[in-house]
């Protein structure tokens, strides 16, 4: 997997801003920080971070030093597939992985 990692231009994590997800993200990012350490690879600062399904009621935005926050999706409801990936291809989330 480290491996992948090398080659990756971007490494990206998303959450959903609950506390449940973000733990889950701050394990991952505490996990490839050590991986970076041992292995002599720059992974931590490719690290981006997407929310999908966010809520301001519920979600909490992370402040992690270094990773770059590309944006959001929110919680949509009674849209089709279609419907809803018409909506997040207009959002700009997705252009600073191009």
């Amino acid at each position: 997997m480290l491996n992948v990692y090398r080659q990756a231009q971007a490494i990206v994590f998303v959450s959903d801003g609950t506390v449940e997800a973000n733990t889950k993200i701050d394990r991952a990012f505490s996990a490839l920080a050590v991986q970076e350490q041992n292995a002599d690879a720059p992974l931590v600062n490719r690290i981006q971070l997407i929310y999908n399904r966010f809520s301001s009621q519920s979600g909490r935005v992370l402040d992690m030093p270094g990773v770059k926050t590309l944006g959001g999706a929110p919680r949509y409801s009674g849209g089709g597939t279609q419907q809803i990936i018409n909506q997040l291809a207009k959002m700009a989330i997705f252009d600073g992985l191009l």
